[in-house]
């Protein structure tokens, strides 16, 4: 089964693509929250470099894949077009200009992250989303162009603003928290605003895209095309990050700790979710009908696999992921570690490290599982040189 069939049986149990893309920004995000946070707090400030290199990382890769689906080509303002197309897979309304004299500037409004940043009053979501401009703009530009944000929306500032220039080194971000935390009413209505935006500016952007939509095919099909790329690429720069920082927590720290604080950033994610926090997210096992229904374990899993974007079949008491694009993209940028800033380390070690980032994708699937009375165990994982992830329910 593709990911499109698991994502047609999802739909069959009120799941839309839409839905699912909210869905998966949340649970990607929290992982990437949670786990950022809880790393900041026990490590201090060399665990926020960490953070940020792995950001830069993961923004390479990903602005690699886009300048081949959309041919970009490498210049200052396609910094702005790679951008674009991340920060409309996180959900991040913007705005890009070319200014007179040749740097690009990016503003950013309605930020879905700020006000995590600000009840928090942790940057950790802000240093990041830094990251991911350095990542593109050293990419296309050969490292020869360097970022700096100049205004910030928890300083209580109205956006957001980047200013890109051409041979000229990163600058310093200042992190202030001065905007009051944001309530219920703006947070409820956020994301499906956020949505809406994106929607907008997105998919006229996919539709004459022969790589992204059939051309040929109806508006509801390439609707359903262009959601689902979208979908790829926030799952690569949100789920893929904390793969990413799993695989460097492990060369630093090994594989005891490494382990410990990804199981628990998978658990608190699910949690999340569960619970229906922020307010725009009621709970899956309320608005899925997962509770004491028939097949409640695989319900879980086909949402699960949908909002992640895994290929993979859920069948009757298991679940397998015979796809998983989070370790295709470790895969592919331990081909040029350097490059992205990943120490290479031997073979076995490598699976050890890439695990690491399996374990919060394991902990949170047993969580949303288990929340409703089913035991769900890892039997088989890619990660370990097998052919699919396996999990059996109980």
């Amino acid at each position: 089964m593709t990911w499109s069939d698991t994502a047609k049986k999802a739909s069959s149990i009120g799941l839309s693509l839409e839905d699912a893309f909210l869905d998966g920004w949340f649970l990607s995000g929290m992982q990437l929250v949670t786990f950022g946070g809880d790393f900041t707090r026990t490590f201090g400030e060399g665990a926020r470099g960490i953070l940020l290199r792995g950001a830069i990382a993961t923004a390479k890769y990903v602005a690699n894949k886009l300048s081949e689906d959309f041919g970009f080509g490498k210049e200052l303002v396609d910094v702005g077009r790679v951008q674009d197309i991340v920060m409309h897979s996180v959900l991040m309304p913007h705005t890009l200009k070319q200014l007179e004299n040749g740097d690009l500037k990016m503003s950013v409004f309605d930020c879905p992250f700020a006000p995590m940043t600000i009840l928090l009053s942790d940057p950790i979501s802000c240093e990041i989303c830094v990251g991911y401009v350095r990542g593109a703009t050293d990419y296309v530009t050969g490292n020869r162009g360097g970022v700096s944000r100049v205004t910030h929306i928890p300083a209580g500032d109205e956006k957001c603003d980047f200013i890109i220039k051409y041979e000229v080194p990163h600058g310093l971000s200042q992190y202030v928290f001065k905007a009051p935390p944001p309530t219920q009413e703006y947070l409820s209505a956020l994301l499906r605003k956020n949505l809406e935006f994106v929607k907008k500016e997105y998919l006229a952007k996919a539709f004459s895209n022969p790589r992204i939509v059939d051309q040929g095919a109806d508006e509801e099909t390439k609707k359903s095309q262009a959601l689902a790329y979208l979908i790829e690429i926030m799952s690569l720069v949100l789920r893929g990050l904390v793969m990413t920082e799993a695989y460097t927590t492990y060369t630093i720290l090994g594989k005891g700790l490494s382990y410990r604080i990804l199981e628990k950033t998978g658990k608190e994610a699910a949690r999340y979710m569960l619970s229906g926090f922020p307010p725009v997210i009621s709970g899956w096992n309320e608005r899925f009908n997962l509770s004491n229904t028939e097949g409640r374990a695989e319900k879980a899993a086909v949402l699960y696999s949908t909002v992640m974007k895994l290929d993979g079949e859920v069948g009757d008491g298991c679940f397998e992921v015979t796809n998983c694009p989070w370790k295709n993209m470790i895969d592919e940028t331990l081909k040029d570690p350097i490059n992205y800033g990943i120490t290479r380390l031997s073979k076995p070690e490598e699976a050890e490290a890439i695990k690491c980032g399996c374990v919060s994708c394991d902990s949170c699937l047993k969580e949303l599982i288990g929340s409703n009375g089913v035991h769900a165990e890892q039997v088989s994982c890619k990660a370990d040189g097998e052919a699919k992830c396996r999990w059996v329910f109980k």
